[in-house]
């Protein structure tokens, strides 16, 4: 394995750790920014730079792309359903979510032909994941300043429409 290669999948494995320590952050209620701020941008700089750097070095493989997959969903799933049990996060909202993501790797590999990459994303898709991505962030700042305030209809008025976002990507991926 060649550096850049170790060094894309060290990044991409870092996420996993990261996840348990925000999550723990959830857990205890942490949600101040000062303490979920750095460990949330750690989490996205190393799926960003981890991407970065097996482009600019060619080194995209399968088992990356897998792996950063997994990371990803590891992140949101996790720190999703911390949150949940704090009942700030609807189940059903995780329920699609992995709907969403078995539908993601299912059509993937039905849309592979020899020269395509591992996966097959669509901006409907990419636009859903990225919310989601950024929710585990969003909702406990919004519960840190809002204590008193009714954070499940604020989390629905986002969580509907990006289910539609997703529906649309299924939809257009079959």
């Amino acid at each position: 394995m060649t550096g850049p290669t170790l060094m894309a999948n060290l990044l991409t494995q870092a996420r996993f750790p990261l996840t348990a320590v925000y999550c723990v952050f959830l857990f205890r209620g942490r949600y101040t920014p000062l303490v979920l701020g750095p460990v949330f941008a750690a989490v996205v700089i190393s799926d960003i730079l981890d991407g970065k750097i097996a482009r600019r070095y060619d080194v995209k493989t399968d088992f990356g792309a897998v792996l950063d997959v997994s990371a990803d969903l590891f992140f949101i799933l996790a720190s999703l359903t911390t949150l949940c049990l704090q009942r700030l996060f609807p189940a059903w909202g995780i329920a699609a979510i992995g709907l969403k993501f078995l539908e993601f790797w299912i059509t993937s590999r039905f849309a592979q032909s020899s020269d395509s990459a591992y996966f097959w994303f669509d901006l409907p898709g990419r636009c859903a994941v990225s919310i989601w991505y950024a929710l585990p962030i969003l909702i406990p700042i919004y519960a840190f300043y809002r204590p008193n305030a009714e954070t499940a209809a604020v989390v629905s008025a986002i969580l509907i429409p990006t289910a539609a976002l997703s529906l649309v990507s299924g939809l257009r991926r079959i």
